[in-house]
């Protein structure tokens, strides 16, 4: 099961930053790639962990118990 929640913690964190780094306006064409691939990182981390996820949820191996 820790095959998706450590996707989805660096997730959150990315999307953390993300969101600090849109606010300080970045000038610059490296910190223009840098919010880029921060952007492609965090779809990459989200859907992978919601993939796996939904893999663990149908083959039943997350249970409530």
């Amino acid at each position: 099961m820790a095959c998706f929640l450590v996707p989805t913690a660096e997730a959150v964190v990315t999307t953390i930053v993300k969101r600090k780094a849109d606010k300080h306006k970045p000038e610059g064409k490296e910190q223009n790639i840098f919010i880029s691939k921060l952007n492609w990182l965090n779809n990459m981390l989200w859907g992978g962990s919601a993939l796996l996820a939904f893999e663990h949820i149908w083959h039943g191996e997350v249970t409530p118990w």
